[in-house]
């Protein structure tokens, strides 16, 4: 930042001035906007989270269901679910990297 000068008119440090002014709006609304971002990708997260908790209890569940011998139809129903789940969550997880 330049300092100011006696060879310095009123008029040019009130510009400069004006331009710091500027800078510091700009500064804030961009602070701003980063903080929603940020609020968003942790909605997003806590959402891949809770998928996480919810795919490992129906893991669980499938294991159990696999012990009782249910119909191949039916593990394979419960399978391409819990794929389905899996690439959901990949998904998530590739959004909140970028």
């Amino acid at each position: 930042m330049e300092e100011y000068s006696s060879h310095e008119s009123p008029d040019e440090f009130a510009a400069k001035i004006h331009a710091l002014i500027d800078k510091l709006q700009q500064t804030q609304a961009d602070n701003r906007r980063l903080t929603a971002e940020l609020e968003k990708r942790t909605g997003e997260l806590e959402s891949a989270r809770a998928d996480i908790v919810k795919l490992k209890n129906d893991y669980g569940r499938l294991k159990l269901a696999k012990a009782f011998g249910l119909s191949e139809n039916s593990k394979k129903q419960a399978h391409n679910r819990i794929s389905k789940l899996v690439r959901d969550i990949d998904t998530c997880i590739a959004l909140l990297k970028k």
